[in-house]
């Protein structure tokens, strides 16, 4: 479909063509993904110039679809709005299909989320990085309303309401009570999804992944382990304790250090301060209500800090908790690098971790691996 430049060497017109002279093709085409460009003088260098009522008369052709994703391309943002009615009248057609069974929303304004809610064998959605709109769209009769399985969040927090009222407040938006997967990006202005929605799940969810941003952190001085007051703000918690099911979490957290040194006037008098944020303390009281089903727990952590400071972080709670959880199997500690921070390599990094007194414990028993990336030694159970 795309020539050695990246352009489309196929047009719609031909497409089309020889999903009507060989119909059996649709039978074989199980995913469709479409990436659309807004108008722009730079469209052009990105993809050939495509009027999208092109592709409308061609989805209906595509019978067996079993995975749509629209996105717009690359880092682009598109409002469906500017779509061709035809293209939104056959994609709305096309989610509505029985076979379809996933559905990707990525950077796309303005998706009426109802559209979702006529997908009748929906069983795993993704919303990421787009706004979105709620439209009361009730049910044909005897329509059953979608069922999902899995389901990933992430959305700024002007789009949450719009997902909260979808969910919550329609009887038409798809049942998330036998989810089994969730991944969930939040941040201290949209942390209502979590305590509406993990209730609903707790009888079927496996596995939970989350990203809860920095607000989680707690600030402290570098040298004394002193609370530093108000700097940052703590997240509300989360408890764990009525996931009968769930068997692995996956946090996403971010440990840095900054410091400051100043020299009088004389020359004589020094002042020095030293603080770094880390998310252990709501780590540990969070995974302190983890059931007893738990077996696997990820922590993905990205450092901007030197070794030297690097090895006066305390982890003893952290520790003593996750060696308080008696089903638990592994945990990945799986180190980056925070894309502000100055080191080029993550082995000074790794070899602080992996010689860290209360981090050792755990590595002794066998449960702790600390890696670069994520491997099949620390492999998160996904469904």
């Amino acid at each position: 479909m795309q020539s050695s430049d990246g352009r489309l060497s196929t047009t719609a017109a031909q497409l089309s063509k020889a999903l009507v002279d060989s119909p059996h093709i649709s039978s074989y085409i199980k995913s469709l993904q479409i990436s659309v460009t807004s108008p722009g003088v730079l469209r052009w260098f990105m993809t050939r110039s495509l009027n999208d009522e092109e592709i409308a008369p061609i989805l209906p052709k595509l019978s067996h679809l079993e995975s749509i994703s629209i996105a717009g391309w690359k880092s682009g943002r598109l409002s469906w709005k500017e779509l061709h009615s035809s293209l939104q009248a056959s994609l709305m057609q096309a989610l509505g299909s029985p076979s379809v069974t996933k559905v990707a929303i990525n950077g796309v304004d303005h998706f009426p989320l109802s559209a979702l809610n006529f997908s009748p064998k929906l069983e795993h959605l993704s919303l990421i990085q787009s706004m979105f709109v709620s439209e009361s769209n009730p049910l044909q009769n005897g329509a059953s309303r979608p069922r999902l399985r899995s389901f990933t969040v992430r959305v700024s927090r002007l789009s949450l309401p719009v997902i909260l009222y979808w969910l919550f407040d329609t009887d038409t938006a798809p049942d998330v009570s036998n989810l089994q997967f969730l991944h969930v990006t939040s941040s201290s202005s949209n942390r209502k999804l979590l305590p509406r929605l993990l209730p609903i799940c707790a009888e079927s969810l496996q596995v939970l992944e989350l990203d809860p941003g920095a607000e989680v952190n707690t600030a402290y001085d570098l040298h004394t382990g002193a609370v530093i007051v108000n700097l940052v703000i703590t997240g509300p918690l989360l408890d764990l304790s009525n996931m009968r099911q769930l068997r692995s979490i996956s946090v996403t957290a971010r440990v840095w250090c900054v410091g400051d040194f100043w020299v009088g006037s004389t020359g004589e008098e020094t002042l020095e301060t030293s603080i770094y944020s880390s998310p252990f303390a709501w780590l540990a009281q969070v995974l302190a209500t983890a059931p007893v089903s738990l077996t696997y727990i990820g922590l993905n952590i990205s450092f901007n800090i030197n070794k030297s400071s690097l090895v006066k972080i305390d982890w003893m709670d952290l520790v003593q908790t996750l060696l308080s959880i008696p089903s638990l199997q592994r945990v990945a500690l799986i180190v980056s690098l925070d894309p502000s921070s100055n080191l080029t390599s993550t082995d000074a990094i790794v070899n602080v971790l992996e010689n860290q007194e209360h981090l050792a414990k755990l590595i002794a028993k066998g449960v702790l691996v600390v890696s670069r990336t994520s491997g099949p030694e620390n492999y998160s159970p996904r469904l």
